[in-house]
């Protein structure tokens, strides 16, 4: 099965996508979405503007831009939308697909959204994904001048009556899909401030509840040092998800 990583960036983020691709992006198929090109990677721009709230407009250019390119995008089982301060566990999701269903939307659904308490939307960092086969069943994504990508998402979504799925049946097992929303390690935060070298010792020090912790989730967001990055993937790679 095939998938491929449409990584939201920003020009003003070229480290952080040279930091995804020299670890977990290596070796797969990615599209940085973006705003002003850098001629660095495979990428597409989806708003002239670069701010924050630039975001909705990049993913709503790139939803539509998916249903008008059918051809080109369905030749991928899935599509996996995540920031550029984010890691996938790419291995388990390789493990995962096999059991996922086309027809569905799969991110960690949030509640209470400003624009309304019943609205739930995806976490937009931590990621989520879907199927062209989805795309292409829903209506046109339309910006809604807020500029808040993942309520944009979640409207979207409630409008064609589409859920957000967070678990998926493997054998005998619920498994929930954790697409962690938050830093995970907020109590190694004063660490931060001194050597990057220093939060990794720390981490080893604990080597044993941070594995737990960073292979409870086939995400992490808010990772922005590059050795964390290196550190995770590490994980990763050298560790199997338990089903």
């Amino acid at each position: 099965m095939k998938f491929k990583i449409i990584l939201k960036t920003s020009h003003k983020h070229k480290e952080r996508g040279k930091n995804c691709l020299d670890t977990w992006i290596g070796g797969q198929d990615y599209i940085c979405l973006t705003d002003k090109l850098t001629g660095l990677f495979n990428e597409i721009s989806g708003s002239e503007r670069d701010d924050y709230h630039s975001n909705e407009d990049k993913t709503v250019f790139m939803m539509n831009y998916i249903k008008q390119n059918l051809d080109e995008f369905s030749k991928y089982d899935w599509l996996f939308f995540i920031d550029d301060d984010a890691i996938l566990n790419v291995q388990a999701f390789y493990k995962i697909m096999p059991f996922l269903d086309k027809d569905k939307f799969y991110g960690l659904s949030i509640s209470g959204s400003p624009l309304g308490p019943s609205l739930n939307f995806p976490s937009g960092g931590g990621g989520y994904f879907l199927t062209t086969r989805l795309i292409s069943r829903l209506s046109n994504m339309t910006a809604k001048g807020h500029g808040l990508e993942d309520y944009s998402v979640g409207q979207w979504l409630d409008e064609n009556g589409v859920q957000i799925e967070q678990n998926v049946d493997i054998g005998d097992v619920n498994y929930w899909i954790k697409l962690n929303a938050w830093y995970p390690f907020h109590k190694y935060d004063k660490f931060k401030t001194q050597n990057p070298q220093d939060l990794i010792d720390a981490l080893n020090n604990n080597r044993e509840s941070v594995v737990a912790e960073v292979m409870d989730c086939i995400t992490h967001h808010y990772v922005k040092e590059p050795l964390l990055l290196k550190y995770i993937n590490e994980i990763f790679n050298t560790h199997e998800i338990r089903i």
